[in-house]
């Protein structure tokens, strides 16, 4: 029988959504699969580098406007950037967000919403 810390890992693995744990900081402390799937990085490059790196250039100052506001307390419901893929194109992500106050991380989920 799985442990509840199992079955949570198993639901967030399956999800068809980009789920994530992100530090203040800005870095992923884990991913699931759908990035490794919508994006072609592998889950060790993801993890290893801050997510404002794979934000497309045009979307860098409304993302670290919507990560000032989660940090206020906000959560964020469709928020729309662009991820670099591996090959060097873009996916068009729709984000909902938040930032727990008790243990400071970030929670979210995106679509791929690419034309």
């Amino acid at each position: 029988m799985n442990t509840f810390a199992e079955s949570i890992e198993n639901f967030f693995e399956i999800s068809l959504d980009l789920c994530f744990l992100a530090n203040a900081e800005g870095f992923f402390l884990k991913v699931n699969s759908s990035f490794t799937r919508t994006l072609g990085w592998s889950k060790s490059e993801l993890l290893s580098r801050c997510f404002s790196e794979f934000i497309h250039p045009d979307d860098i100052e409304n993302t670290e406007a919507a990560v000032i506001s989660l940090k206020q307390g906000s959560q964020i419901h469709a928020f729309e950037n662009r991820f670099r893929t591996k090959q060097g194109g873009y996916r068009h992500l729709q984000w909902s967000s938040w930032l727990c106050p008790k243990d400071g991380l970030l929670y979210g989920m995106g679509r791929n919403i690419t034309a």
